[in-house]
């Protein structure tokens, strides 16, 4: 067990992040973070639902001598099994339904009133927006204080289609693409353009997807799951794949997500001029992204009022929400009225660039 979990460990290890104060290294925290969400989802099901081999596995993966990813590759599997238990013969498929029911609405009690107004509202079902409901200090002690998302699964379904075989196709092909963007930045002299097109060999379309993911997904530095994280791991199961290719896959978009901030950096250090569609996006963050994204999703279903609307109007109220955060943290309301009109105006900008491929 050790062995092989060492050398997962070895093949998802991050190269080039700082080290900071935190006593665990970079790769045990983001294991940590996700051994505790997987701990946190796991407890209160098995306690409706003691059946003597489950209990037995959790005991062992919370052995004191294990490390935080092998304290993850001991839950994963049990977690697995919950959820086949609840259309199983245990016994025990109405309570927990019931426990994972409560723990789906308690990342979506901050949009309470939302649903209740708009209960049979597809959109709002699809968009599903959601908090990460445990958030501790991220790598560098501080918190984020707005871990919200939605259009997560309309990401991950237009990015990587499906989670059967395509997804590795899909999530290969922008592994690639992002590499290629890595040689070609460091090939980059001060200040000339990059094309993302011709630099990832990438349509468009596709280069806005992987940006939308990779940009909008938390990273390794994240102190906590984000809302693509449990549905890649159980759409894996779903699919048929087992808790190793799950956790496998995890780790793979988190690398994204890190090398979608390393891009960035490298970009701007070389103060590059970085283009999509003969526009300027080196600025740009996951905002910008997101309703790039969101906007070519709407456009393909043939509904150009929520293409060039809802991104807009998602922005507004992230946005309030985040100004809210900011209001708590003490900032003064000039510069926070100052983040909101900028951030804002992102989605717009999204949006735009969508158009261009109209």
């Amino acid at each position: 067990m050790k062995t092989f979990a060492g050398a997962l460990v070895f093949l998802f290890s991050i190269s080039g992040l700082a080290v900071h104060a935190n006593p665990l290294p970079i790769d045990q925290y983001r294991n940590k973070i996700l051994s505790d969400e997987l701990d946190a989802l796991i407890a209160p099901r098995l306690a409706v639902c003691p059946l003597p081999q489950l209990e037995q596995m959790y005991r062992e993966s919370k052995t004191a001598s294990l490390q935080a990813f092998e304290k993850t590759l001991a839950l994963l599997p049990l977690d697995q099994e919950l959820i086949q238990q609840e259309t199983g013969s245990s016994g025990c498929q109405a309570e927990l339904k019931k426990v994972r029911l409560a723990q789906h609405r308690e990342a979506r009690k901050k949009f309470k009133n939302v649903f209740v107004l708009f209960p049979r509202s597809k959109l709002l079902q699809e968009l599903d927006p959601n908090c990460a409901p445990r958030v501790g200090p991220d790598y560098n002690g501080s918190l984020d204080g707005n871990p919200c998302f939605a259009g997560a699964h309309i990401i991950l379904k237009d990015t990587l289609k499906s989670f059967g075989p395509e997804f590795e196709t899909q999530l290969t092909r922008y592994e690639q693409g992002m590499a290629a963007l890595k040689t070609a930045v460091l090939a980059s002299t001060s200040k000339s353009t990059l094309d993302l097109v011709s630099a990832m060999r990438l349509d468009p379309a596709s280069v806005i997807a992987l940006f939308s993911l990779s940009l909008t997904s938390a990273t390794s530095s994240n102190g906590y799951v984000d809302a693509y994280g449990i549905p890649v791991i159980r759409g894996t199961w779903k699919a048929g794949g087992d808790a190793l290719l799950a956790y496998r896959r995890y780790m793979r978009i988190k690398n994204l997500a890190d090398e979608g901030r390393y891009f960035l950096e490298g970009a701007r250090k070389r103060e590059l001029k970085i283009e999509l569609l003969d526009t300027d996006v080196l600025g740009w963050n996951r905002h910008n992204w997101m309703a790039a994204s969101l906007s070519l999703h709407y456009q393909a279903l043939g509904k150009p009022l929520l293409a060039n609307q809802l991104p807009v109007l998602l922005g507004t109220l992230y946005e309030s929400r985040d100004a809210v955060s900011h209001v708590k943290e003490g900032l003064m309301l000039k510069r926070i009225w100052k983040e909101f009109k900028t951030d804002r105006n992102r989605y717009v900008q999204g949006v735009r660039l969508a158009k261009k491929l109209r």
